[in-house]
């Protein structure tokens, strides 16, 4: 069995985490109302490369409106994604040829690592847990092993002091007799 913080643990933990579809939660990060607010759903106007067409909901003056409900799964997966390379050590690079994207490349980056650094407490919480149970256990696992010896000797003390008063006794009747 590996102790916590060695390197099967930590590898137990990377494959572990690939056995979910949503380790790090990222389907309750954000929902279609959340992304609308953020007008998530206004694309740009003019020229767009094709294989955008399948996710464009329609047009309105002019400007492309995306559509969420394609959006926001794929969404999810890329942060998952993104997530588990984080979570292995590795780095992301995001690039924009737009200045005032430069925020919401923040945001992602913070997210990401948020969520990678609140994952990473929540398994070294619940391993102290888990060894913090354990001596608990085995600490009581003692006491009641303390316990039936004492309980024991009380016993075999007992049964000595019965078996010398009925000796006592044997011995006072005879004599009287």
């Amino acid at each position: 069995m590996s102790r916590p913080g060695t390197a099967d643990t930590r590898e137990a933990t990377l494959v572990a985490s690939l056995q979910h579809e949503d380790y790090f939660g990222v389907k309750e990060m954000a929902s279609l109302r959340d992304l609308f607010n953020a007008r998530v759903h206004l694309g740009n106007s003019g020229l767009r490369h094709l294989s955008m067409s399948p996710y464009i909901f329609g047009t309105r003056q002019g400007c492309d409106i995306i559509d969420l409900e394609q959006t926001l799964p794929l969404l999810q997966q890329a942060l998952n994604i993104t997530g588990h390379i984080v979570y292995r050590g590795g780095m992301v690079l995001f690039l924009s040829r737009q200045m005032q994207c430069w925020y919401l490349m923040v945001v992602v980056v913070v997210v990401v690592v948020v969520v990678v650094v609140v994952v990473v407490v929540l398994v070294v919480v619940v391993v102290a847990v888990i060894a913090v149970v354990v001596k608990v256990i085995l600490l009581l696992l003692l006491v009641v092993v303390v316990a039936v010896v004492v309980v024991m000797i009380v016993v075999m003390v007992l049964v000595i002091v019965v078996t010398v008063v009925v000796v006592a006794i044997t011995v006072v009747v005879q004599y009287h007799l």
